[in-house]
C-alpha cells in the first residue's frame, strides 16, 4: 500500500499541553518543555507564566479545553503553584504579582487589604478548588494527565509567608488536595532539599545573586525521579547541553537563544506574556493543531 486510503480518518496529532507558573515556563527550558520536546510532541502548548496563581492555572486549563477540545490522545501536564497568590485580570493581562506576602507588592497587598480580602484558608481553598476542577475535567475528557505542584501547598513558611497557623480547620481541603496530586513532592522541595544547594543555581550578574528557579539539569532530574515514563537518554543529554549554554549576563540573553527558544511551547488562551512592555503576541484563541 503506497498511499493512505481516502476514507481513512486523519491521524491524530500528538498534542502536549502544560500549565503552571514560572517553574513551568521561564527563561530556559523547564521540566514540561523537556518532556514535550523529547516525547515526540507534534503540537506543544505551554501556558505557564511567571507569578501565575492557581486561579489563573485553572482558568487556562478550561480555556485550552474549550479551544482545542481535549481528547484521549492528548497529554496534559499541570503544575499548580503556591496557595499564597491572588490572581486578577486587569488591563488585558493576568497580573504576575506572585505572593500576597511579598513586600515588593506592599502597595497592592497592604495589611488593610489582606484583612478584608484575604486569608490563609482562602489560599488553601482556592488551591483545592483548582486541583479538583482540573482533575474532574481531565478525567472526564479521558486524557493522559499529571497534576503536580511547584511550591509548598501546606501551611508552612514559603513564598514570603511566615507559616502562621489558622484557627479554622482546613484539614479537609488539604487531605482532598493530596488525592488529586500525581506527585506529592514539590519541584521546589526537590531542587532545594539535597543533593542540591543554592550555589547549584544559575548566577546572574544583573541580579547580583543566584536565581531561585531550578536549573535545566534539576528540571531533567525531576522528570527522571518523579515522571519516569517521560524520561529518556536524549532528554538527559539535551539538559546537559542546554545547561552549558546558560550565560550569567542576564535572563534575556539566554531566553532569546535559538537553541533554547525551540523548546518553548505556544501560549494559549488569555495567558499574555510581556516583553519590553509590549504584550507579545497574546492572547491566543487559535487551535494550531
Amino acid at each position: 500500500m503506497n498511499s493512505r486510503p481516502p476514507h481513512w480518518p486523519e491521524p491524530k496529532k500528538n498534542r502536549f499541553f502544560s500549565f503552571g507558573c514560572s517553574m513551568t515556563s521561564f527563561a530556559w527550558p523547564s521540566w514540561a518543555d523537556l518532556i514535550a520536546y523529547h516525547n515526540n510532541a507534534d503540537v506543544y502548548f505551554n501556558s505557564g507564566g511567571p507569578g501565575t496563581g492557581n486561579r489563573t492555572i485553572m482558568q487556562l486549563v478550561h480555556e485550552a479545553d474549550s479551544i482545542c477540545s481535549f481528547r484521549p490522545e492528548d497529554t496534559v501536564l499541570v503544575m499548580l503553584t503556591s496557595p499564597w497568590r491572588n490572581d486578577t485580570f486587569i488591563r488585558g493581562e493576568w497580573q504576575p504579582r506572585g505572593s500576597v506576602y511579598n513586600d515588593a507588592f506592599g502597595d497592592h497587598y497592604t495589611p488593610d487589604w489582606k484583612s478584608k480580602f484575604w486569608s490563609i484558608e482562602m489560599g488553601i481553598m482556592n488551591t483545592w478548588l483548582a486541583a479538583k476542577s482540573i482533575h474532574d475535567l481531565l478525567s472526564y475528557r479521558n486524557v493522559k494527565f499529571k497534576i503536580l505542584t511547584a511550591l509548598p501547598y501546606e501551611i508552612e513558611p514559603s513564598e514570603f509567608f511566615d507559616g502562621s497557623p489558622t484557627n479554622y480547620d482546613i484539614s479537609f481541603y488539604q487531605a482532598q488536595l493530596k488525592k488529586y496530586l500525581s506527585v506529592e513532592k514539590t519541584l521546589w522541595s526537590f531542587s532545594n532539599d539535597g543533593p542540591y544547594t543554592k550555589e547549584d543555581r544559575y548566577w546572574f550578574n544583573d541580579m547580583g545573586c543566584h536565581d531561585v528557579h531550578p536549573t535545566i539539569i534539576q528540571h531533567a532530574h525531576y522528570v527522571r525521579d518523579h515522571l519516569p515514563e517521560f524520561y529518556n537518554e536524549d532528554l538527559e543529554k539535551s539538559a546537559h547541553e542546554l545547561h552549558s549554554m546558560i550565560e550569567p549576563e542576564s535572563h534575556r540573553v539566554n531566553y532569546f537563544k535559538p537553541e533554547i527558544q525551540k523548546y518553548f511551547g505556544v501560549k494559549l488562551g488569555s495567558m499574555t506574556y510581556v516583553i519590553d512592555g509590549n504584550i507579545n503576541p497574546y492572547p491566543n484563541f487559535k487551535d494550531y493543531s
